[in-house]
């Protein structure tokens, strides 16, 4: 994700049910795509993905292109701007309370402060107090209120929560 370091390629999803039960209830999905039988009481299933979870309904709209230099010259990457990961992350945040979430979140504030300040509008104001409400949590005392106060001004909340 833009730079972090934290690698994932695939969301593994554990569910309390018997395999006739999960085929009954995706087959009627429309975006889950289901490649033929299970393997050892595994399913694999893809799932078209676009509006769900702060993800954009058109991922073109949502995307900026970046000029990079590389050992093979110039290039240019189309991503998803940081508006749009920051919404879906502190979404994320909000709705898991996932520690990796917390530390995607952390990474854009810290990584990308202009572009979070700029997307604050698209932003749930009540997702961002949430958010500072817990890295308050994390990093108490006076030891941490300079690192706070940064978090709180990046992410617009500037009153105690």
């Amino acid at each position: 994700m833009r730079g972090s370091q934290r690698n994932t390629y695939d969301v593994d999803v554990a569910i309390g049910c018997e395999m006739v039960q999960l085929i009954e209830a995706l087959k009627t999905q429309p975006r889950v795509l289901r490649p033929s039988g299970p393997v050892s009481g595994v399913m694999r299933v893809f799932v078209r993905t676009g509006g769900n979870l702060g993800a954009p309904d058109d991922p073109r709209t949502a995307s900026e292109t970046l000029n990079v230099s590389t050992n093979l010259g110039p290039r240019q990457y189309t991503m998803l701007n940081v508006a749009w990961i920051t919404s879906s992350k502190l979404g994320a945040f909000f709705a898991r309370g996932s520690k990796t979430d917390f530390d995607d979140v952390v990474f854009l504030v810290q990584n990308f402060p202009e572009a979070v300040v700029a997307a604050r509008p698209q932003l749930s104001g009540t997702h961002r107090q949430y958010f500072v409400r817990e890295y308050s949590g994390t990093y108490p005392g006076p030891a941490n209120a300079a690192r706070v106060k940064r978090v709180k001004h990046v992410l617009g909340v500037l009153v105690d929560v």
